[in-house]
């Protein structure tokens, strides 16, 4: 039995907090002005007029149901959120927003069609609920380290945009016609191996070897792709397609023209399937040359064919023309952006550990327990 702590309550959540319905206000309409309008996925504009009170909690009803955002001031929910404001529970509105985000709403999905949350569903919910003071205090401890967590964040974005910075800084723009540097093709920098998929006929060819690597482990602005969910035996390592450490990893068939080009360095050997072309330098720096496709995306994207899919074939990511500056030049970008690399890696290394302290703090919090070493009459 759970254990309730003294001046708590078990309670659903329905009893003390209502859903209520977002209001259309197509892009059109929207005026710009000073009050945020928010769709499942947070904010999608803004607009002169606001439709709830003061602080407000907003759910994911549509699309991507049951995600929580949180505005400190009135906001415009459209149709497919829910929103929670003064006026539709007595309890503090940034104590709620973090209890929700406990409650795996974005799970609850009945629906068979289009994807949504039933507040039924989320009001019979059972949660402890503490006083109004111990809601704020308990809200209070979560927004600093939230805030902790907001600014590495912040700072990692900042470092990934000064790589290609850098870059440009360095070299310019490589989709600009006008660059003085002496450009080749990909094909004549290099080698290029497209991916494949060993035949799954063949149970034996899939095991606990090499990492088997695809498109959606490839996530800009990553150095490195993500661990495979799935490896290749020795036996399928042999028919599969394996590239080294140093080689490029570029998304070329993909779901949505935007997905197309996004890039990654190996960073050790691996297996690819059939939507990635690796390229692997033979002369110029691989990290130059990520970088490179990075800022340059937009050349990749120009080879794809398809309107709402995208695909680059072997012989037109081949065809890709590169600036190729001198290897001094290319040693002098490696060199200032392996700092910013290190950087990243430090910031996304104390981010791992905030995320590991949050989640801490919030069971403890809304288990009741976040005060349980303190000495009587501490909390006060």
């Amino acid at each position: 039995m759970t254990h309730i702590p003294d001046g708590w309550q078990s309670v659903t959540l329905g009893s003390f907090c209502e859903f209520k319905y977002g209001k259309s206000l197509p892009a059109a309409q929207r005026d710009g002005g000073e009050f945020y309008v928010f769709g499942s996925n947070g904010p999608v504009g803004s607009h002169s007029q606001a439709f709830t009170c003061g602080p407000t909690v907003v759910v994911g009803r549509k699309g991507s149901f049951g995600e929580v955002h949180y505005s400190p001031e009135a906001c415009w929910p459209i149709d497919t959120t829910y929103f929670i404001d003064e006026s539709a529970t007595s309890a503090d509105l940034k104590w709620l927003s973090h209890l929700l985000s406990t409650l795996g709403l974005t799970e609850m999905n009945r629906a068979a069609a289009i994807p949504g949350l039933n507040r039924k569903d989320a009001y019979v919910k059972s949660v402890l609920l503490p006083s109004l003071t111990e809601q704020k205090r308990i809200a209070a401890v979560l927004d600093q380290v939230d805030t902790l967590r907001a600014k590495r964040r912040e700072a990692i974005a900042l470092l990934d945009d000064l790589a290609q910075s850098i870059f440009i800084d360095m070299f310019g723009d490589p989709a600009s016609p006008n660059s003085s540097w002496d450009r080749k093709t990909i094909g004549e920098l290099g080698a290029v191996v497209t991916g494949n998929t060993p035949s799954r006929a063949r149970p034996e060819n899939y095991g606990d070897g090499i990492e088997w690597i695809k498109t959606d482990n490839i996530r800009p602005p990553k150095l490195n792709p993500s661990q495979a969910a799935e490896r290749l035996t020795a036996a399928g390592e042999r028919v599969g397609r394996v590239v080294p450490a140093e080689a490029i990893l570029v998304t070329c068939i993909a779901g949505s023209p935007e997905s197309i080009g996004n890039s990654a360095l190996a960073g050790r050997r691996v297996a690819i399937n059939q939507q990635i072309n690796a390229f692997i330098p033979e002369g110029p720096l691989p990290r130059f040359m990520l970088e490179q496709i990075r800022v340059g995306k937009v050349l990749i994207q120009r080879k794809s064919t398809g309107a709402m899919t995208g695909l680059v074939n072997k012989s037109q990511f081949s065809s890709i023309s590169l600036l190729v500056p001198p290897v001094d030049r290319q040693q002098e970008f490696v060199r200032r952006v392996k700092c910013v690399d290190s950087e990243r890696d430090r910031n996304v290394r104390h981010l791992a550990i905030l995320d590991e302290l949050f989640t801490s703090l919030q069971h403890r919090a809304f288990a009741g327990t976040l005060w349980e070493h303190e000495a009587p009459g501490e909390a006060a």
